[in-house]
């Protein structure tokens, strides 16, 4: 049997993400394209066991470890989590895993969003394949073209089956401050953070938090949060992976 804080607190989760804040904190991918099976094999779905869907996404680096935003798994236990890795659809193929140990970076700050990384082990190891390997984490270059990827709410659908993605632009402080400010929004940020952003209509919604963005192959940002409606014109802010190599590098080896 659960504690009944523990179950009230994921109850408290799931409300939150329906209140629609300001400042969102549960992504997804607007204006995307449906991606092929295989085109992001590192890419696993985090979902809850007491509500059975997808709430989050990470990005799998090794073959024990994956990596995503320290606010999807903030109040969460071991036995809250299972995972979907190897496919595109969640509704068919992958493989599922549990977890086994949770580890936030020690100076997360969930009102501000800093440090919003987080690991996660599962219980044994990753089975790779052609739908399923491991990425290299790398840095990211301002003006450089990423691709962002998850699953949730599209133009069609709230609760899509089927991945999606979207190419967006790193940004430079001045950008996104001039961006952040066209939209009447402030957007807090410290050294391990980067702004993406390509137009409006698209870019991170609700419920993709967690998720990648890739540049060149390589992981170089983790979907922290975005400004309510999403993509109406305002960037969305990214944790920069690279920035926390020796930490990560301190946990998973």
């Amino acid at each position: 049997m659960k504690p009944i804080l523990e179950t009230a607190t994921l109850l408290s989760l799931a409300v939150s993400a329906l209140a629609l804040p300001t400042k969102d904190f549960d992504l997804k991918i607007f204006g995307g394209n449906t991606a092929k099976p295989g085109q992001f094999p590192s890419i696993v779905s985090m979902e809850l066991q007491l509500f059975l869907q997808s709430w989050c996404s990470g990005s799998i680096i090794n073959k024990n470890w994956f990596v995503t935003a320290a606010g999807c798994v903030t109040n969460m236990f071991n036995e809250d989590i299972y995972i979907k890795a190897g496919t595109v659809s969640l509704n068919e193929g992958g493989l599922k895993y549990n977890v086994s140990n949770i580890t936030i970076h020690p100076t997360f700050n969930d009102t501000t969003y800093t440090d919003d990384i987080a690991l996660v082990k599962i219980d044994g190891e990753f089975t790779f394949t052609d739908f399923l390997q491991p990425i290299e984490i790398g840095e990211v270059a301002v003006n450089q073209s990423c691709t962002v990827a998850g699953w949730g709410q599209t133009e069609q659908t709230n609760i899509p089956s089927e991945l999606s993605f979207a190419e967006v632009r790193a940004l430079s402080e001045d950008e996104c401050d001039k961006l952040a400010e066209d939209g009447i929004a402030e957007l807090e940020r410290g050294p391990g953070q980067i702004c993406g952003y390509k137009s409006s209509g698209v870019g991170a919604c609700f419920g993709d938090a967690g998720g990648p963005m890739i540049a060149d192959g390589r992981l170089v940002g983790i979907a922290s949060y975005s400004i309510t409606p999403c993509a109406q014109g305002w960037p969305d802010v990214y944790t920069r992976v690279a920035y926390y190599t020796e930490w990560i590098n301190e946990i998973v080896n």
